[in-house]
């Protein structure tokens, strides 16, 4: 009886003195295999020589690796190299290994049939951009996901990645899109937002995208918030941890507010898709409490909302938690570490406890210390 599949590739890695390596195959033979092993669920870190076996070992085995997923491991340059030789793979996740732009480069010529990488966490630097923005470009891309946080792209290179997008007839049919914590520096971040919005504006399969950590202010906001008025596919938006103050708050909820009100008064035309929008870690205050509030009660599509650590003291909150008994499709709002004083707190109970129609979970609770309220974090 001839060996399995799997046999082989076990006998192949033990050859290799990697025996271990023939855990992370199915114990069922049957194809498409998925290679998938965090290092926190690790006895060990893979290296690039794991990375060689894995590849050769299914080459030799003639097994069909359809994912493979290896966060936070030490796998390198020369590791990305022989894993791109795993051609009908279809997702590729190395968040946190040792790549540069070298690595990131035989990875897109070798593997064309990639709908998902994410790369996170790798020094890509500027090159790794333009190697992206290169690979999405070539007719019949069919990427859906693209994790590249924490790669030290600067903004010429995240701007090629969104000159990409912008093309209806070429771009690829991205779904997920996170450019979050990469390198601009104060002159540039306007420009990314400006490139951000165009592209966003005119993309139809965008449906999550992730801005964090880009030193965005008002102004970025306002960009993106032309973006949010026409776009028909967007579904959830994080700018958490950027420098966005009221004036960009209210950006926001004004295009959530117009774009809904646009749709109605056309009737035929469905409600905008955005669900969820995360403005933790800015500084918003209470006048972009707000704001958002009056676009809470006005109900919008959202049905998530999160200004956690934000600057929103009592009138702010109370604002918010006001807001929240209209009718509307809120279902969560998230606004821990801001400061929550009588108001605040009042509101917050009557929400959370009082007798009335509206249900929102909220990531706040209350307690009476001495007769008076206070907030706590709510225990999840």
């Amino acid at each position: 009886m001839a060996p399995s599949a799997i046999s082989k590739f076990s006998n192949y890695a033990a050859s290799q003195g990697r025996p271990d390596l023939a855990e992370l195959l199915p114990t069922e033979e049957g194809a498409p295999c998925i290679i998938e092993l965090s290092a926190a669920n690790a006895s060990r870190l893979l290296d690039d020589e794991d990375a060689e076996v894995i590849a050769e070992g299914s080459k030799e085995a003639g097994l069909w690796i359809e994912k493979v997923a290896l966060p936070h491991h030490s796998v390198g340059d020369a590791g990305a190299s022989s894993l791109a030789k795993l051609s009908m793979c279809k997702a590729l996740d190395l968040t946190a290994n040792g790549l540069t732009a070298k690595g990131l480069e035989s990875i897109t010529e070798a593997m064309g049939g990639v709908t998902s990488l994410k790369l996170g966490w790798n020094a890509l630097g500027r090159a790794g951009g333009e190697i992206v923005a290169k690979a999405m470009g070539k007719p019949g891309c069919p990427l859906k996901e693209l994790d590249l946080s924490h790669c030290e792209i600067d903004a010429p290179g995240l701007i090629a990645i969104c000159a990409v997008l912008r093309h209806e007839e070429t771009a690829p049919p991205i779904e997920i899109l996170d450019l979050g914590s990469n390198k601009l520096f104060c002159e540039t971040h306007e420009d990314v937002a400006k490139q951000v919005s165009t592209c966003v504006g005119l993309n139809k399969t965008l449906k999550v995208l992730r801005l964090r950590n880009l030193r965005f202010d008002d102004a970025c906001a306002g960009y993106i918030s032309d973006a949010i008025r026409v776009n028909k596919s967007l579904t959830e938006v994080d700018l958490s941890a950027n420098r966005i103050c009221a004036a960009g708050a209210a950006a926001l909820a004004g295009a959530l507010y117009d774009a809904c009100f646009t749709a109605r008064r056309k009737q035929m035309e469905p409600e905008p898709p955005l669900k969820k929008l995360d403005l933790s870690r800015n500084v918003i205050g209470d006048g972009g409490a707000a704001a958002l509030a009056e676009m809470i009660a006005a109900d919008p599509s959202l049905v998530e909302l999160r200004v956690c650590n934000n600057g929103i003291r009592d009138e702010g909150g109370a604002a918010l938690a006001t807001a929240c008994l209209a009718k509307t499709h809120l279902e969560y709002l998230g606004m821990w570490g801001n400061t929550f004083g009588p108001k605040a707190c009042a509101a917050i109970d009557h929400l959370d406890n009082g007798d009335h129609d509206a249900f929102v979970d909220l990531d706040v609770r209350t307690y009476s210390v001495d007769g008076k309220l206070k907030a706590s974090r709510a225990n999840k």
